[in-house]
């Protein structure tokens, strides 16, 4: 037998909550690649690579354009390799370079966890106006032309406007070369990880990732 149309009735009861934050990244993290000649055969040219952090401006509603870091490689030889770093986030944990779990892998496939931060930028710090994500829930009464009723929660989202700190700083990162790296290699993959992620999940502080890839033709 089918129910008689629903009539629905906003009760007056309301409560505000905070929205969650999901991750910003994925387990696969995408890294923007710039192509060039091998490095370490000859000489070095201009390679610079931005990376747009679209998930963190969507969630924090910020204009688009507002978290671009910036990676080039500045030196590539038998002993070491090393990247001139500029970083926008909005994660004051995250606001220096040894904030980062820096790390770089290659192919022919290798990964080194061991970077040194030679050179770290004074930390500049800037507010933009973004935004929040809110949620509101409501009970609502649901009747039927029989007058049967029950009440059941529903969840409303919106954007509250909010000013956003926005943290800027740049540096020097190496890695030794233990022989790994020279004219066989195939491509390098430089990544910034959080490197303690929040317990909460969701409901955390956003992860901060990013990844940069340089392929050698």
């Amino acid at each position: 037998m089918l129910r008689a149309p629903m009539i629905t009735k906003n009760s007056p009861f309301t409560i505000l909550l905070a929205a969650g934050l999901s991750l910003s990244g994925s387990a696969c993290v995408r890294a923007p690649t710039f192509v060039m000649a091998n490095p370490f055969g000859g000489t070095l040219g201009e390679n610079s690579i931005q990376f747009r952090d679209r998930a963190n401006e969507g969630q924090f509603g910020l204009p688009t354009g507002t978290l671009v870091d910036e990676a080039s490689m500045a030196t590539a030889s038998d002993k070491e390799v090393c990247f001139n770093l500029k970083i926008r986030t909005p994660r004051r944990d995250l606001a220096s370079l040894k904030g980062w779990r820096i790390f770089l892998r290659g192919k022919p496939t290798f990964e080194d966890m061991s970077s040194l931060v030679k050179a770290q930028g004074r930390v500049d710090e800037e507010i933009v106006g973004g935004s929040v994500l809110v949620q509101s829930q409501q009970n609502q009464q649901v009747c039927d032309n029989t007058g049967y009723c029950y009440t059941k929660t529903i969840t409303i989202s919106s954007r509250v406007p909010q000013d956003v700190k926005v943290y800027s700083t740049g540096g020097m990162v190496c890695f030794g070369n233990a022989g790994h790296m020279s004219t066989a290699s195939q491509e390098l993959t430089l990544h910034l990880d959080d490197p303690s992620p929040p317990a909460g999940g969701m409901f955390g502080a956003l992860i901060g990732r990013v990844a940069f890839r340089w392929q050698f033709n």
